[in-house]
């Protein structure tokens, strides 16, 4: 199996100048968009992650993390110069930049392998145009690694050299130890050779089995190398038990199985024979060679299982989609590159105006936006310190623990549905002390034990608190329950509060132990807010009004 000789067809002057015009377009697009587009709320887990290793903290046995540990152990060192900052996760989407542009490389080495360097030059312009890769690959997330190492494989794969089959196994441990998801394009790719020898053999080819066996013995043991590397150092660590359950069972064991119906197995079939269609109509176009029909094959493979099976495992989202664009986009770019000269102008350049069109469509503005996200981390920052834990959804607080275990996402979700996960959060905020909250996801007893005994303080946050009631026997007593041993203060929505806290008087922030008080006030008939005394003393109201503004977080 050798890999695919492209004819040579050279980049000529309009095509360069156009792709570099166009580079230079996206390029602004792309650095106004860091700081304008939404926040996916897996950005702020992964920098979570990061943290935790800056920190000294094990993912899985430390914390919680349902993705594997390549992409946060190379960005700690990153996250460590930068320290904590209001800002960090923008900062962190220019770092990230550097993959966006590897990537693109890997897409150009791979189409110019397959089609020739006119070939590579439109594949590369078509992966950065297309509006799904260019605004996913903003993100700060491990998908955009995932997608630069499986594009890097398959150039590697499919480029020349005696040696390429165990550098590209290095590639696809690395890939894997990027993405656990890398297991359904290894999946994909294995169905797709095997298809390609079936069309192959009946075309009449032969396959030297001796030699292919060789390579794939090679493929194979390379690729475990990093895998292999990995669970060596947190088996050592004592993360393996934790490290098993949060990315295996925890990502699949709710799922709701694949007996649900049988349109998974026709949409697959449907999607499968469209591309085996695809790959025997070309052979009258440059042949049916291994590289070329194994491209087209293993993103159809990938495809299909993508809208079938795999979302009856777990929901399809948009970084799923991350390295399918490339590898339709080398394609679509041979396309592109075969085309007669008086064809190919024409085309290309609808092409690529169409993608620049859907492009720049307006994006949605009912999401957290960065801006809106920085100011509550900024309040984060300068209400907690290192020590102190806040209870969010999956990390939003980046720089602070959590008290809870379970990041809330969709498999935790599940769980707690059924019963299956405690719900003990809030027995967590008790033992933890936990003074700040962010998540308005929380399951039942948990939102009703926030809603008792936090109160709203503006810019997404909540902190220690509760208004207070007053006795239906005597209009200035007032008897409460603390449920989360604090300092609190006592405040009145205007001005200040005297009177008499559990049969003394009050004179301003007290250590309250758990359980039953009362207050006696002696002069005013204001509204009365039990408050954490390190939020008023830093300037947060009790009597913020409570913000939903950045509730998809």
């Amino acid at each position: 199996m050798n890999a695919t000789t492209a004819p040579e067809r050279p980049v000529l002057n309009w095509e360069r100048v156009v792709g570099v015009a166009l580079l230079a377009f996206l390029a602004v697009v792309r650095w106004r968009a860091i700081s304008r587009f939404r926040i996916e709320s897996d950005e702020p887990q992964h920098l979570h992650v990061v943290w935790g290793w800056t920190r000294g903290f094990l993912p899985y046995r430390d914390f919680f993390d349902n993705h594997t540990p390549l992409f946060h152990l190379l960005y700690a060192p990153v996250l460590s110069l930068l320290g904590e900052r209001a800002d960090i996760l923008v900062v962190m989407r220019i770092a990230d930049l550097p993959l966006f542009a590897l990537t693109l490389w890997a897409v150009f080495l791979l189409g110019r392998t397959l089609y020739g360097a006119r070939g590579g030059w439109w594949a590369l312009l078509l992966t950065a145009a297309e509006r799904s890769f260019f605004y996913t690959s903003i993100e700060f997330r491990a998908d955009v690694l995932w997608a630069l190492l499986a594009m890097a494989t398959l150039a590697v794969l499919l480029g020349g050299g005696n040696r390429r089959w165990l550098w590209a196994g290095l590639l696809l441990g690395a890939t894997l130890a990027a993405s656990i998801k890398t297991a359904l394009l290894v999946v994909s790719f294995c169905l797709a050779t095997a298809l390609w020898l079936g069309l192959n053999w009946l075309a009449g080819g032969r396959v030297e089995w001796r030699q292919a066996a060789g390579r794939f013995v090679s493929l194979v043991g390379a690729s475990l190398v990093v895998p292999l590397a990995l669970a060596v150092y947190f088996y050592r660590q004592g993360g393996w038990p934790g490290l098993v359950y949060c990315l295996f069972h925890h990502n699949t064991g709710s799922a709701g199985g694949l007996a649900k119906s049988h349109g998974e197995a026709f949409v697959f079939l449907g999607v499968l024979a469209t591309g085996m269609a695809f790959c025997w109509f070309s052979r009258r176009w440059g042949g049916l060679k291994f590289g070329r029909a194994l491209l087209v094959l293993g993103a159809t493979v990938y495809l299909g299982l993508l809208l079938s099976f795999w979302s009856v495992l777990t929901p399809v989202t948009p970084q799923d989609w991350l390295p399918l664009v490339p590898m339709l986009a080398v394609t679509a770019g041979g396309m592109l590159a075969a085309l007669p000269g008086q064809w190919r102008p024409a085309l290309g350049l609808t092409v690529l105006g169409g993608l620049v069109v859907v492009l720049l469509r307006p994006l949605p503005d009912n999401v957290p936006q960065p801006g809106k996200y920085e100011r509550f981390l900024a309040s984060v920052l300068r209400l907690t310190g290192p020590e102190d834990y806040v209870m969010d959804a999956k990390g939003e607080a980046i720089f602070r623990k959590r008290p809870y275990y379970f990041c809330l996402e969709t498999q935790t979700r599940r769980r707690l549905i059924k019963g299956s996960l405690p719900d003990d959060i809030p027995e967590r905020l008790i033992a933890t002390r936990t003074a700040v909250t962010r998540t308005n996801r929380l399951p039942d007893r948990a939102e009703a034990f926030v809603e008792k005994n936090y109160l709203p303080a503006g810019r997404g946050i909540s902190v220690l608190g509760q208004f207070l009631v007053v006795s239906k026997e005597d209009p200035a007593r007032y008897v409460f329950e603390v449920a989360v041993p604090e300092r609190y203060v006592i405040v009145a929505e205007n001005g200040p509060v005297a009177g008499e806290l559990d049969g003394r008087p009050y004179v301003g922030a007290v250590e309250l132990a758990a359980g039953r008080h009362e207050f006696v006030r002696t002069s005013g008939n204001e509204a009365l807010a039990l408050f954490w005394a390190r939020a008023a003393e830093r300037g947060f109201s009790a009597f913020a009004e409570r913000k939903v503004d950045d509730a998809g977080l």
